[in-house]
């Protein structure tokens, strides 16, 4: 039984102590302590309960019945005892003689245990620690039975103070009593009499028991133990206001309230940590349903409140659904949103996009993550250095050769031969050249095989239309590096059921890889100036379950020197290969765990040895209730497992906006030349054809019309998102609100993006000196005639449909008079 530590915020000028007192039996062990029923008056279970609460200035007090199995000498002469006292009650007028006799004999009839009974305390103060141990003293005194001329109770034999540092009693509340000796604290021996004290089952279990009904208002039961929280994570009490912090506190040193704890007495306790203690990586699991995503949304508040960067993946949405009501109204402006399921403003993301790199992001870096992306989907990846060769040396001369490299551009790379040697003929570097110009050539066809399988993996992808239309545009439209940098919240929603498993796990992981790119360029910044941001990664198994080990390991180590902590959540450690899971586990500073699954305890107990919980703790958290928690703080220091209590989901900031008269969708940009006005009227007129005679006008409109429409379409949305950062009464509903900010500032409408995919597959060769046979046949006699046209045959390759035949509209209007003097 103990009382835990109380909060305290003062440094610990005074060294520690440690005060103790041990009690043995009075009188002879044979006359019992108890009589053989305690009603409820006379039970002292909830006293001693009580006298455990701390007094101030106690960071820990214990009590601790220590007991050791006996031979069976003392029965002898406890019989022996028993026998002439109950002579003696028949030849004499002694009738309590009686008594005393027969309740002797039935505590010799039970096995005997050795007992020993030790209170120790932790405190900075003596005088504390003395207090607080005659407050115990004064329960186990109560323990006094009279038996004739013979009082039985316990009496102390010994006890004092040693002084010692607070690294000697670090661990003292944690470990069982009987360790004390051996943790350099110079206590007695436990048996220091040569007569012990011997206690039977039915005097133990009369004085110490588990908690009745009547003890609940100091006591209650548990399923697994209790670990008390570490002093420095303790925030303040539970009806405290948060902290406030103006604009020259950095956004690492902002304290955050992640769980609640409890004093000794009860009270709630807010438990936190400042926010750089998260840039070590953060670790959530449990089962679903356990908590996992009601705890990511109690962190991501927190975030919020410091004015803190966050990014969240949600393999649901609806997570970040209930998110978006979480962000502040002045903050809403700082959100992406990236749904593939959005079809009629997807956002781009081009694993191939060199332009959109971050400066001091490198193209080798640029393939590393294409590398990497292609060998997370794929578990044969490693083991073929054919494909890695292939995609290596394919993405370097793509990269380099063109401009606009997209997927669909490193297929066609693969199967042409004509548009192979268009793009080597752009190439500068030697080595590129070298390799596709020379070596491949001489590569048998067995290796050449190779490109063909690397090949059919990306067709496999563009075969995906949700995939084809995020990853397909020329540009990355979301600046990932920039909200590093300036606190923004990037949610991306990944519902996997409506996109494809497969699908959704290469979106996922090319998602992550963007994330790393933009991390990686923040070497050119020195430390003090990269700004902490912090990404919730759920399902995080899927992102890098083909990685290997050492490249998490260097990954993970680069981005918490980059200050980008990542939050791994999923829901047990069997999702994971055991190298990449010791990965994880070696390189994540903070780890809540909501449940356990499987073998999971298992794992917890070898990677938490000191905490001296059991598999049956572990295995019975209640869930939603409580959980287990370690961090690491910012100045490196760790802080042992503690129990931990789910904070209630903090209250919605106030999402009341006076709706406002206007239709925001025809707000324009002004018109500050005549080609603005002209293109507007461009604009106005395609409007009224039907969408596929839109898409066919755009599709064939000369190139300078056509970057000239893409910059006035911007120009446009970027009018209509300030009038709604403004005045968010246009748009009442926030959800609705937060998501057209962001399609307005980050992705693009349908259309535009069909034209612009559409115009860059008609630069594509429309013939082919090589085309990919399907795995196991050879080629066709006529190739031509066996799958139609060129352009036909890579259409069916990439899941692209063929080029249409589009019409060309004949209107009289402004569309029809635009000439090649429109431009950017």
């Amino acid at each position: 039984m103990t009382g835990n530590p109380q909060s305290h915020t003062t440094d610990m000028v005074n060294i520690p102590i440690v005060a103790w007192r041990e009690w043995q039996l009075a009188a002879d062990s044979s006359y019992p302590l108890v009589m053989a029923t305690v009603d409820s008056n006379t039970d002292l279970m909830g006293p001693l309960l009580g006298s455990l609460t701390p007094l101030t200035g106690v960071q820990h007090v214990g009590v601790q019945i220590i007991l050791s199995p006996t031979k069976g000498r003392w029965q002898w002469w406890a019989r022996m005892r028993a026998a002439i006292m109950l002579e003696d009650a028949k030849l004499t007028d002694q009738p309590h003689l009686k008594d005393v006799g027969a309740a002797i004999q039935a505590k010799a009839a039970e096995k005997g245990f050795r007992a020993v009974l030790r209170a120790v305390v932790i405190a900075t103060d003596p005088e504390v620690a003395e207090r607080q141990l005659k407050q115990v003293s004064s329960i186990v005194a109560q323990y006094t039975q009279e038996r004739g001329d013979v009082t039985q109770a316990w009496k102390q034999s010994s006890g004092g103070i040693a002084r010692r540092d607070a690294g000697h009693l670090a661990h003292l509340p944690r470990r069982d009593l009987p360790f004390l000796p051996a943790r350099s604290i110079p206590l007695p021996p436990l048996w220091p009499e040569q007569h012990p004290s011997i206690l039977v089952p039915s005097e133990i279990t009369l004085h110490w028991h588990f908690p009745t009904q009547r003890d609940v208002h100091i006591a209650r039961w548990r399923r697994n133990r209790y670990l008390p929280p570490d002093p420095r994570i303790i925030v303040g009490p539970i009806d405290e206001p948060p902290p406030f912090y103006d604009a020259i506190v950095p956004i690492k040193d902002r304290m955050i309230r992640v769980a609640r704890g409890r004093r000794p007495d009860g009270t709630p306790i807010y438990l936190g940590v400042p926010l750089g203690a998260f840039s070590t990586h953060g670790h959530i699991i449990a089962p679903s349903g356990s908590g996992k995503s009601h705890l990511t949304k109690v962190l991501l508040g927190e975030v919020f409140r410091v004015g803190a960067g966050a990014i969240l993946s949600d393999f649901k949405g609806d997570t970040v659904d209930d998110a978006i009501l979480m962000v502040p109204l002045e903050r809403e402006g700082d959100v992406a949103i990236f749904d593939p399921t959005d079809t009629e403003w997807p956002v781009g993301l081009n694993l191939l996009d060199a332009q959109s790199l971050p400066t001091g992001v490198d193209t080798d870096t640029l393939i590393s993550l294409v590398e990497s992306t292609f060998a997370a989907m794929d578990e044969n990846w490693q083991k073929s250095v054919g494909m890695q060769q292939f995609i290596g040396w394919g993405a370097k001369a793509l990269i380099e050769g063109e401009p606009n490299a997209t997927l669909a551009h490193l297929s066609v790379f693969f199967r042409s031969e004509e548009y192979r040697a268009r793009i080597l003929a752009k190439i500068r570097d030697y080595q590129t050249r070298y390799w596709w110009e020379n070596v491949y050539p001489d590569l048998s066809e067995q290796q050449k095989n190779s490109m063909d399988a690397v090949q059919r993996r990306i067709d496999q992808f563009l075969m995906n239309s949700t995939v084809r239309r995020i990853t397909n545009q020329p540009r990355t439209s979301i600046p990932i590096r920039t909200m590093l940098d300036q606190r923004g919240i990037l949610f991306a929603k990944l519902p996997v059921e409506r996109i494809g498993e497969k699908e959704g796990a290469f979106l996922a992981t090319l998602f992550l890889n963007q994330i790393v790119a933009a991390a990686f360029s923040r070497q050119e910044l020195k430390e003090p100036e990269r700004e902490l941001i912090l990404a919730f990664l759920d399902e995080v198994q899927v992102m890098v379950r083909q990685r290997d080990p050492s490249s998490l390991t260097n990954m993970l180590e680069r981005l918490r020197s980059f200050m980008v902590g990542g939050f791994f959540i999923h829901q047990h450690t069997g999702q994971f290969m055991t190298d990449l899971l010791k990965a994880i586990m070696a390189n994540c500073g903070a780890r809540f765990i909501v449940g356990t699954r499987g073998d999971d305890a298992a794992v917890w107990m070898s990677q938490y040895p000191s905490s001296g919980l059991t598999k049956s703790d572990y295995e019975s958290i209640p869930a939603r209730q409580e959980g287990y928690g370690h961090v690491t703080l910012s100045t490196g220091e760790t802080v042992e497992l503690f129990s931990f209590e789910p904070l209630p989901l903090w209250p919605l900031p106030d999402q009341r906006v006076v709706p406002v008269d206007g239709v925001w969708q025809t707000m324009t940009a002004d018109q500050l030349t005549p080609e603005d006005a002209q293109m507007d009227a461009w604009i106005a007129e395609l409007a009224e054809f039907s969408p596929e005679d839109a898409l066919a006008l755009l599709y064939r409109a000369p190139e300078a019309h056509w970057q000239a429409y893409l910059q006035r379409c911007t120009q446009h949305r970027a009018c209509q998102r300030r009038a709604i950062l403004a005045q968010p009464g246009l748009i009442p509903d926030k959800r609705t609100r937060v998501l057209w900010l962001s399609r307005l500032r980050y992705a693009r409408p349908a259309i535009e993006v069909q034209a612009e995919q559409l115009r860059l597959l008609a630069a594509f060769p429309k013939t082919t000196k090589s085309s990919i046979p399907a795995k196991g046949h050879g080629l066709p006699s006529n190739p031509s005639s066996a799958q139609g046209s060129a352009g036909q045959r890579y259409m069916r390759g990439t899941g692209q449909e063929a080029i249409p035949a589009m019409p060309a509209p004949q209107k009289p209007g402004a569309f029809n008079r635009l000439d090649g003097k429109v431009g950017v």
